[in-house]
């Protein structure tokens, strides 16, 4: 939020063309007025635009379709829930890979593979089955996890403690959809 005198402009659209005039004049601010700057590429662009800005008439939106496989409203709760964008995690339902290694549901990185029928995105079980692969999404991206252990021709960990902070995670994220 930018307060100009009384004046509020709240910048959240990034991506409108205005905002990248601004920020490419960030080293202007210090010997310019910032309300002539605002006024002069304010001026540049469509009036009904700019008071549909002014009225807070843009929304921001996730910039790219969601591909995740997830249902929008899952995949909102549960980048809310864990405070993590999960906009390249792809979800594979009825994977021959999570059966392999004796499991509900196996993640490798962005890759979660759910058994058939395991993946059930709208029931709660479903989301904290998700909720726990998604733990094991971060833990992963965080270096936290280490092939412990081989089965099925798979390299997996079998730590105990980061299945149970999965378990955790997971129904906590489900409880607040």
């Amino acid at each position: 939020m930018i307060t100009i005198g009384t004046l509020k402009l709240d910048l959240v659209a990034d991506r409108e063309p205005f905002v990248h005039d601004l920020y490419g004049r960030w080293d202007t601010f210090n010997r310019t007025s910032l309300e002539g700057i605002v006024d002069e590429i304010l001026s540049r662009y469509d009036t009904e635009d700019e008071d549909e800005l002014l009225q807070g008439k843009f929304v921001a939106q996730r910039q790219t379709k969601n591909q995740t496989g997830i249902p929008d409203h899952v995949i909102q709760g549960m980048e809310s829930s864990f405070g993590t964008d999960f906009s390249s995690v792809r979800v594979h339902p009825d994977s021959s890979k999570a059966p392999e290694v004796g499991a509900l549901a196996y993640t490798q990185g962005t890759d979660i593979h759910f058994a058939p029928g395991q993946f059930k995105p709208d029931t709660s079980a479903g989301q904290q089955l998700l909720g726990h692969e998604l733990t094991h999404v971060i833990q992963q991206a965080k270096g936290r996890v280490q092939p412990t252990t081989e089965v099925g021709g798979m390299a997996v960990n079998d730590d105990l403690s980061l299945e149970h902070e999965a378990d955790v995670m997971g129904a906590k994220a489900a409880s607040v959809l």
